[in-house]
């Protein structure tokens, strides 16, 4: 964008010189000398050239940093997924359950045998299930912030994971006790538009 304004600005400068030569512009204006009253002009196009590359270069920046914030921002959000992975992968025996609950769509999950229902086993299920509900929190802030919202369509596979998770019978069964931690956008997010959606 900023080389197509400085082309046109160029183009422009053109224009304008061979105009200003070819209509004698300078002498029907009253200067002493017609080349001086061109540099008078030269110098204030130049000026605004100058400020017009200034502004492009800040918002090319600002573009670029905005860009540049929000892959970082996703780019920890994933990594925030996948530490949750690796934490059902390092308590797979007693994780079993709620990992199916979370994708009951994938048959290959659903003939692992369920753990026994311990007092272990439920412990590990809430360290769980927090962990899930900061991932949901953090990515609907991103979403809400910087991606437009959960109506544009680039993040529908957030929302399907999520719409996924939701599923769960034990997730729901957590989300009253942990709705307490986050803020109204995030229980408003789960209350009034994720949980509803999971029952359809």
């Amino acid at each position: 964008m900023g080389v197509l304004i400085l082309a046109g600005l160029g183009l422009l400068f053109v224009v304008f010189s061979v105009w200003y030569w070819k209509s004698g512009f300078g002498r029907r204006t009253g200067a002493t000398a017609e080349y001086g009253a061109y540099v008078q002009t030269i110098e204030a196009f130049g000026i605004v050239v100058a400020l017009v590359s200034f502004l492009v270069a800040i918002i090319a920046d600002e573009r670029q940093r905005v860009a540049t914030a929000n892959a970082e921002s996703m780019a920890l959000t994933q990594v925030g997924w996948n530490e949750v992975e690796r934490y059902f992968a390092d308590h797979n025996r007693d994780l079993t359950r709620l990992y199916k609950q979370l994708y009951a769509d994938n048959a290959a999950l659903q003939h692992i045998p369920d753990p026994p229902d311990t007092p272990e086993v439920r412990s590990q299920e809430v360290h769980a299930v927090s962990q899930l509900f900061q991932v949901i929190d953090n990515t609907n802030w991103l979403v809400q912030d910087r991606f437009g919202g959960w109506g544009n369509p680039d993040n529908a596979d957030w929302l399907a994971v999520f719409r996924s998770w939701f599923r769960s019978p034990i997730l729901q069964q957590h989300w009253p006790a942990f709705r307490v931690f986050y803020d109204r956008d995030m229980q408003g997010f789960v209350d009034d538009y994720l949980w509803p959606l999971s029952r359809r």
